[in-house]
C-alpha cells in the first residue's frame, strides 16, 4: 500500500512506498523474492497443486498486480498492445483467470469450505495517464470501483452482489467477525445507503498532495464527490 492505514493526521508525515520492501529482501537459497506478477503467481498456482496439510489455523496473504497498470496482457495472461479503453478490461480478465486458478486450487484441496477467501484491491483508480475514459463507460466505472470478494467458513451459496457503501474503514471489523464464523452476507448488515464515506484522491506520484472528499454515492459518481478542507502534502 501506498500509504497505511493511519490517522490523517499522521498521513503528511507518512512515506510508505511498495518498493521499500525490496530493501527488507533477505538471500535464502533456493527461496525466490517476492514479486507481484500476475503470471508468475499464475504458474506458481498451477506448478504447486497440491496444499501442504496443516494441523491448526493458516493465515496466506497474497498479492499480485491485479489489474493495476500497464494493461498490456489479456486473459490468457499473454502480453497484449494496445490504448487502455481497449486492454484495461483485458487486464481484468486476466487478474480473474488468476483468482479462478487460486479458488480452484482450494477446491481441489479440500481447503475452500473451511476458509474464509477475501479478494480485493488495494485502491480504485482513476482515468488519467493510461487513457481518458469516458465517465459513462463500464470500464471507467469497473476501474473507479475497488472490487471486494468475500466468501465465509462454510458458506455456500450462489454469487451474489451487494450495494452496501462498504469504505476500507469497515474491513478491520470484517476481517475479524470472518474469523468468529460470520458470513459475507452478515458483515456489513448494518450500512445505511446514502451513508457519507471519507476518502483520499491522490495522483500516483507520492510527491503530489493528498485531497480529502466525501461521497454519498457510488464510487464512479463522480459528481456526488465533495471536497473537505483538508490537503495533505508531503513533508520533508
Amino acid at each position: 500500500m501506498r500509504f497505511k492505514y493511519l490517522p490523517y493526521g499522521y498521513k503528511q508525515y507518512s512515506h510508505i512506498e511498495a518498493m521499500d520492501f525490496n530493501s527488507c529482501k533477505i538471500s535464502v537459497s533456493g527461496v525466490e523474492y517476492y514479486g507481484w506478477s500476475n503470471k508468475n503467481a499464475y504458474n506458481r498456482i498451477q506448478q504447486n497443486p497440491t496444499l501442504a496439510k496443516q494441523d491448526g489455523n493458516f493465515f496466506s496473504f497474497i498479492h499480485v498486480e491485479g489489474t493495476h497498470p500497464p494493461y498490456d496482457m489479456d486473459k490468457n495472461l499473454s502480453a497484449i498492445q494496445g490504448t487502455p479503453p481497449e486492454t484495461y478490461p483485458k487486464k481484468v480478465a486476466a487478474s480473474l483467470t488468476v483468482i479462478k486458478a487460486y479458488l480452484q486450487r482450494l477446491k481441489a484441496n479440500n481447503a475452500y469450505d473451511n476458509s474464509a477467501n477475501v479478494i480485493m484491491a488495494d485502491h480504485g483508480g482513476f482515468h488519467g495517464k493510461y487513457g481518458d475514459y469516458s465517465l459513462n463507460t463500464d470500464a471507467f466505472k469497473v476501474m473507479m470501483n475497488s472490487v471486494l470478494f468475500i466468501k465465509g467458513i462454510n458458506e455456500k451459496h450462489g454469487m451474489i452482489t451487494s450495494d452496501q457503501p462498504v469504505s476500507y474503514v469497515d474491513l478491520q471489523d470484517a476481517f475479524s467477525n470472518l474469523l468468529d464464523g460470520k458470513k459475507s452476507t452478515e458483515l456489513f448488515a448494518g450500512l445505511e445507503l446514502g451513508r457519507k464515506r471519507t476518502f483520499i484522491l491522490q495522483h500516483w506520484e507520492s510527491t503530489q498532495p493528498m485531497y480529502e472528499y466525501t461521497t454519498t454515492g457510488k464510487a464512479w459518481e463522480i459528481e456526488k464527490f465533495t471536497p473537505t478542507v483538508n490537503v495533505y502534502t508531503l513533508k520533508k
